[in-house]
């Protein structure tokens, strides 16, 4: 049962896959970045032990801000994909639902009214 539904979903999914397929691509290198960060922090600290110089520490800090940028931007542009391709197929679903409900007959709405549990 749970195979069928997760199979239901694919189809939904399949029109959007490439955008599904960008957002999650962009999750991978917002955690490579963000394992990248600490080891730069890491490596300028043990630098910095041996020969301190004040360009070093800038280095340092540019680099953990450009990083951090960077990781905003793409987490920013991840999202946006990926909860898109979520509202589109919220969409498509209710389109579904809503010419579902235009196809039935006008008894139906008459025997089931709004509010009221099925009998």
């Amino acid at each position: 049962m749970a195979r069928s539904q997760l199979g239901k979903l694919g189809t939904y999914l399949k029109p959007h896959w490439n955008k599904a397929l960008t957002g999650v691509v962009a999750l991978f290198i917002v955690n490579v970045l963000g394992v990248w960060i600490p080891l730069l922090i890491r490596n300028g600290i043990d630098e910095l032990q041996v020969t301190f110089s004040f360009n070093r520490v800038l280095y340092y800090v540019l680099m953990v801000l450009l990083l951090a940028s960077v990781m905003w931007v793409i987490r920013m542009a991840s999202r946006i994909l990926l909860f898109g391709v979520g509202r589109q197929v919220e969409f498509d679903l209710k389109q579904r639902i809503f010419q579902h409900l235009l196809r039935m007959e006008p008894a139906y709405f008459s025997r089931n009214t709004a509010g009221e549990p099925e009998s």
